[in-house]
């Protein structure tokens, strides 16, 4: 699943490639179906993650904390590129950045390896020693 969700990162990259040379109607429109075949992957596959690395008991409480970081950047995209297009005149500026960012998130994705599962401990049973007859010693 890492390595699928690597080259999904990495294909992304690709789209946001390809979208900084779209110039006509044609390439635009090949642009939308490969970036919403590529997308769509990822759409998929991000969910996996959770549970992969962390576990299930603890996916929903994983999610929740993360849930507010992920609205705030999918509502913040959207203005910053629009910041970047009223100083620049140019949309270019923030695809690079997008572009370099999936690549940068491929690459730490290719990093965290997933963690090894825990050793299950087996436990050690102490007998006591035998007691003697009439509770005496030697």
């Amino acid at each position: 699943m890492r390595k699928v969700l690597i080259v999904q990162m990495l294909m992304t990259s690709v789209a946001v490639f390809f979208l900084i040379q779209v110039n006509s109607a044609p390439t635009a429109m090949l642009y939308s179906a490969y970036q919403g075949f590529v997308l769509g992957g990822y759409i998929g596959l991000s969910p996996l993650v959770y549970p992969t690395y962390f576990g299930r008991r603890y996916v929903g409480s994983i999610q929740g904390a993360l849930t507010p970081l992920v609205t705030l950047s999918s509502a913040g995209g959207p203005f910053l590129i629009a910041t970047v297009f009223d100083l620049t005149g140019s949309y270019r500026g923030a695809y690079w950045v997008i572009m370099f960012t999936w690549i940068a998130a491929a690459g730490l994705m290719y990093l965290a390896r997933p963690p090894k599962p825990p050793v299950a401990h087996k436990e050690t049973i102490v007998e006591a020693a035998p007691a003697t007859a009439a509770g005496g010693g030697a």
